[in-house]
């Protein structure tokens, strides 16, 4: 019953569990992939289009995510 919204979800290890709602009125339609929100992920880049609808109106923003580089000292 959670289709159409974003949560965040935090387990810690003491156990500990805490959900954020991030976003709602998301659209999702696999058929209509020009306008339905979706994601890939490339080497090191995570690309998210995301849709929302409300109504009659929808919008349509792309998100272009690098991983944080990983760095070591010995």
């Amino acid at each position: 019953n959670n289709i159409g919204t974003i949560k965040r979800t935090h387990i810690s290890t003491a156990g500990l569990y805490e959900e954020t709602l991030v976003a709602k009125y998301i659209y999702y339609n696999p058929s209509d992939t020009d306008n339905s929100t979706r994601v890939s992920y490339d080497s090191s880049l995570l690309t998210l289009q995301l849709t929302a609808i409300y109504g009659e109106s929808m919008e349509t923003r792309e998100y272009k995510i690098k991983r944080r580089p990983t760095t070591f000292t010995w």
